[in-house]
């Protein structure tokens, strides 16, 4: 069997740089390979370079593998041995493939302007070995690699950082409302603030540098709940993220749970079924293991909503404290995005608006200050929310469905009303929950969804939510110029627009 080396050529230099492009063309060009092709194992060469994406292939087979790294395209002269092992450049694969088809397959790579070339072989040795030069550089068993090294065990003490919930003792009430500032605003200008925020506004800036449109896998258009793709037979998989990291100095465990409730609400939004989740960690090292300390609790966190909701898998791995779900679409034309669909749908919200606007993007954009206790998570309400949704989605009562999250209600209405840049809908809300205008506005309670649902099937879908006991109003009707809040929010949606999207045009 060979070994085939597929993508940016090897260089020495310690500045990676990410390019979108390249890898959206390697993907789509694995993509491809692999429906014409049978490949046996592909691993992705990232941190620790060449080294530890052979170790990983040889590892699942108990096999041996030999490198020949003078077959490794290289960017440019002066390309050392260590350079070749260790670089982590970028957008670049090793795979293993029959040894009659290496060739073609390298010939698919470089018809599409992907570097590769067979780069070693297969064998039964169970030794990794590495030839440079027409000699052996090194030859080393793949099992004293894997699990042969010194490991460092190190006890922590679970004292709780200090800097945990210090800002949760903040006077909420002495908050003034948006007209009594030193500089007066009033909930207009505050909605766009925060619309124009890099919190809120679009993340366009950071998509468009990718073709989101090459190849044929992607089933919606980047920048809603979750990434919806194709995985063939109609079906799909919906992709999120969240890490709740504004929340996690005051309570790590809280920001875990709120992480995974957000994650898997983004996938339910999307009509998916959650199947998984995917934990980061960062055990970052300090003095007092304050660091690997909000770790485990953010662990601890997500372990808790787990059990709960009882996900098929959960697994963690190093990186950001943040929380990824995967979700599987059994129907792709019945897949639901956030956006208002048409006039005259009504709009629900699921889940309770309660006081909770510490730490929230509102404090943070209006008021300049991050202090206050955030919301906490109520997991077994969460589960019942959104099986109340997945249950809906599958009855086909829902139109659009959007989590509401950072920014409050006001800024997840602004959202479904200019998501679709092909239609721009208004919408009128006569919302009352007994809280001031900015709680009900700015409110971060989890476990909210914005639903909408055609007319004629509002009662079904009304005795479809009493059913499953979960709490729920109807708030207002899509239609209109404008976004109208009670007395409290006016704004034109060609100005909500040009808001949302100013931080992307400007990046």
């Amino acid at each position: 069997m060979a070994i085939i080396y597929a993508g940016t050529p090897v260089s020495n230099s310690e500045i990676e740089t990410d390019e979108p492009f390249e890898l959206a063309v390697l993907l789509e060009s694995l993509k491809k390979a692999v429906q014409k092709y049978n490949i046996a194992a592909v691993a992705d060469i990232g941190s620790k370079g060449i080294v530890c994406a052979a170790l990983r292939l040889a590892s699942h087979s108990n096999v041996g593998i030999e490198i020949d790294a003078d077959s490794l395209p290289i960017s440019h002269d002066g390309v050392t041995l260590n350079d070749i092992l260790l670089s982590q450049k970028r957008n670049r694969l090793l795979l293993a493939v029959d040894n009659n088809i290496a060739d073609e397959i390298v010939e698919h790579f470089e018809s599409m302007g992907i570097k590769a070339s067979v780069a070693g072989v297969v064998n039964s040795t169970s030794m990794l070995t590495l030839n440079k030069n027409r000699g052996c550089a090194a030859d080393i068993p793949v099992k004293s690699l894997l699990s042969g090294g010194v490991v460092k065990t190190v006890a922590i003490a679970r004292e709780r950082p200090k800097w945990i919930g210090v800002d949760d003792q903040f006077d909420q009430l002495s908050i003034p409302e948006p007209h009594a500032l030193s500089q007066p605003m009033n909930y207009n200008t505050a909605l766009i603030r925060l619309l124009e925020s890099e919190i809120i506004g679009s993340k366009e800036f950071i998509y468009c540098r990718f073709d989101s449109r090459m190849g044929s896998i992607n089933a919606t258009p980047p920048g809603f709940n979750a990434a919806l793709v194709n995985i063939g037979d109609e079906r799909g998989a919906a992709l999120s993220f969240s890490s709740a990291s504004e929340y996690v100095h005051h309570d790590p465990r809280n920001s875990g749970k709120i992480a995974a409730a957000r994650a898997l609400r983004n996938v339910v939004c999307a009509g998916a079924k959650p199947v998984a989740l995917l934990t980061l960690l960062t055990h970052e090292d300090s003095a007092n293991n304050y660091g690997a300390v909000a770790a485990i609790e953010f662990e601890e966190g997500v372990a808790e909503l787990v059990n709960e909701f009882t996900i098929l898998k959960a697994v963690s791995v190093g990186g950001h404290n943040s929380v990824g779900a995967v979700g599987v679409v059994d129907n792709l034309r019945a897949a639901v995005t956030p956006f208002f669909k048409n006039e005259g749908d009504c709009i629900f919200l699921l889940g309770e608006t309660r006081d909770e606007i510490g730490a929230s993007a509102y404090l943070k954009i209006v008021h300049g200050t991050g202090s206050g206790k955030p919301p906490v998570l109520n997991i077994k309400r969460e589960y019942s929310n959104q099986a109340a949704v997945y249950e809906a989605v599958q009855k086909g009562l829902i139109r659009s469905a959007h989590s509401c999250t950072m920014g409050g209600l006001a800024c997840t209405l602004a959202e479904c009303c200019v998501l679709n840049i092909n239609q721009l809908l208004g919408a009128a809300i006569n919302y009352d929950c007994g809280l001031r205008a900015d709680r009900l506005l700015f409110s971060e309670s989890e476990s909210r969804t914005v639903l909408t649902v055609r007319p004629e099937n509002a009662k079904a879908f009304t005795e479809h939510l009493l059913h499953r006991h979960v709490h729920f109003e109807e708030i207002g009707v899509v239609g209109g110029d404008s976004l109208i809040i009670n007395s409290d929010i006016n704004i034109d949606i060609l100005t909500l627009a040009e808001a949302y999207k100013t931080k992307g045009l400007q990046s």
